[in-house]
């Protein structure tokens, strides 16, 4: 039996992209370069600032002014939190219902905690989520199971009553590897390349309300 709900945060359980967008295009548009679309950027927003940049700016670590660059995108993007984030459509209705059943949810993500912690705050889901686990809440990230094992703890959860939501194959392994039952998140952002059948996730939703049928 289900008793706790984790998502992951980027692209599962917030709509994000379009700030990272904005983040980006400023980034670009310093560095003489044309903007570009939000599907061109969409589906790798769940990769982070590294996937971002090196999918919509053509950088990566490899390069000797990644560290400069990097810096001056999440400065970009940290200027603009909250401001252009949403909920998945769905999710308020899935989140009430989940709460009015006396049942426990949280986040779970790679996200650093000085994005995460302000994003959900300026949203006001800082204080709404029972337990909040960020990339740097423990030392190793998804894929490993940690940070699930972490938020477990937290909050006084068993892994095998747990069900965990990510975009993303590192958060269908992790929820796996803690136990967990894992669905897979296809309205998230995922790229044309990558294929959710290989990541071996219990179940898979399109849609947020889709979740319902499995609580």
């Amino acid at each position: 039996m289900i008793k706790n709900l984790f998502f992951d945060l980027d692209g599962t359980l917030f709509d994000t992209a379009p700030e990272f967008l904005i983040a980006l295009n400023e980034l670009r548009a310093r560095h003489q370069k044309e903007m570009i679309s939000l599907e061109a950027l969409r589906p790798w927003v769940s990769y982070g600032a590294q996937g971002i940049l090196k999918h919509g700016f053509g950088i990566s670590p490899t390069n000797a002014n990644y560290p400069i660059v990097l810096k001056e995108f999440l400065n970009l993007y940290a200027e603009g939190l909250g401001q252009n984030t949403v909920l998945f459509e769905g999710f308020h209705e899935i989140l009430e219902f989940w709460m009015n059943q006396g049942n426990k949810w949280g986040i779970v993500t790679n996200k650093p905690g000085w994005l995460t912690e302000p994003l959900l705050k300026n949203i006001g889901f800082w204080d709404k989520a029972h337990v909040v686990v960020s990339g740097d809440t423990v030392a190793k990230l998804k894929p490993e199971p940690d940070s699930l094992f972490y938020a477990c703890a937290k909050i006084e959860a068993l892994p095998s009553e747990s069900l965990y939501v990510g975009d993303a194959a590192r958060d269908i392994e992790a929820g796996r590897r803690a136990g967990m039952k894992t669905i897979a998140a296809l309205y998230g952002y995922i790229p044309l390349d990558d294929d959710p059948a290989l990541w071996r996730a219990d179940y898979s939703i399109g849609h947020p309300s889709d979740l319902k049928h499995f609580l």
